[in-house]
């Protein structure tokens, strides 16, 4: 499946495999989106929260983060 394509079974369906798929990867390899953040709000929806970083003294914030697609292919080369 292309990757962009997983980000409408995102938007889809919260219970979607694609749905837990994207939050971990994003959340564990810091990057957001296949080429970045704007492939969320291209597709309709909101920047997802695994984009985010916690920051203590404000709470969620936005933070300009790679897409996905490097740190995977990275991720993958590495290991």
């Amino acid at each position: 499946m292309r990757l962009k394509a997983s980000l409408h079974l995102y938007k889809a369906d919260s219970s979607h495999d694609a749905h837990y798929t994207w939050n971990t990867v994003q959340s564990q390899l810091t990057c957001c989106g296949v080429d970045g953040p704007s492939d969320w709000q291209q597709i309709g929806l909101e920047i997802p929260q695994s984009c985010n970083i916690d920051n203590f003294e404000t709470g969620f914030e936005y933070r300009r983060m790679p897409g996905c697609y490097a740190a995977l292919k990275t991720a993958l080369i590495e290991n």
